[in-house]
């Protein structure tokens, strides 16, 4: 009886401790993180083998005081089975518009399913100011 308790608070355990809830900064806020009219290129790659969904929030601001009238930043993925190969083909791209020089930001819940790693690419910013306080913040649980 007393093994089966065990056992029983064990499995409890293991799944009470799969239950928690992390972020972890792709990208750190900072200054000018990305010139205007540009893009940046990334190799940061988050292994989602444990997990079928990650919330994803990115945001930054535009530098200077000029009002943005257009433009957009965009934040490419690319997913891989392995960790190793990465597929070009089929790219998941997240635009977001700039909104002069307030904090423009997108929250989103991203089902990857069979794909083991989810890896960030480049940041593409078409808006003629650069992009400050940058953030991209990945959740699992």
């Amino acid at each position: 009886m007393k093994t089966l308790i065990a056992l029983a608070l064990a499995l409890f355990a293991v799944s009470a401790s799969a239950q928690t809830y992390g972020t972890t900064a792709l990208l750190g806020a900072g200054t000018n993180n990305v010139a205007s009219e540009s893009t940046n290129s990334y190799g940061t790659a988050i292994n989602l083998t444990r997990r079928d969904t990650v919330g994803l929030q990115f945001s930054f601001k535009c530098s200077g005081t000029n009002e943005i009238t257009g433009g957009t930043a965009t934040l490419v993925f690319s997913r891989s089975v392995d960790g190793t190969t990465y597929g070009t083909a089929s790219t998941l791209r997240f635009s977001l518009a700039a909104t002069s020089t307030n904090t423009a930001c997108l929250v989103t819940n991203l089902s990857v399913g069979m794909m083991g790693y989810l890896k960030l690419v480049s940041l593409e910013n078409t808006t003629t100011n650069a992009l400050t306080n940058l953030s991209v913040i990945y959740s699992v649980r």
